[in-house]
């Protein structure tokens, strides 16, 4: 019940904006108001990205690189607060 509530909060002071889109890429940054101390859990984010792609690579601030599927258009993925770059990705 604490996560839950936890993850509520950070998700409702979260803010999601786009700082560029191109074909190749597109850079986001999640924002989050609550204090981090408190409010740590990974938020499940979900963005546009170009029709054509069908796998998402997923760049993370101070984070390895993930793999995600491309569904109509959207990526879900989970993130912290930070700028996000994904890019179709090359693998598989």
């Amino acid at each position: 019940a604490i996560d839950a509530h936890k993850y509520a909060v950070e998700r409702d002071a979260a803010t999601l904006e786009t700082l560029s889109a191109t074909p190749s890429r597109v850079t986001l940054r999640l924002s989050c108001s609550a204090d981090p101390a408190l409010y740590d859990l990974p938020l499940t984010v979900e963005a546009d990205v170009p029709a054509a792609w069908t796998r998402s690579s997923v760049r993370a601030e101070g984070r390895d690189p993930v793999e995600a599927p491309v569904i109509q258009g959207r990526v879900r993925f989970y993130a912290q607060p930070g700028v996000i770059e994904l890019a179709p990705a090359t693998g598989r």
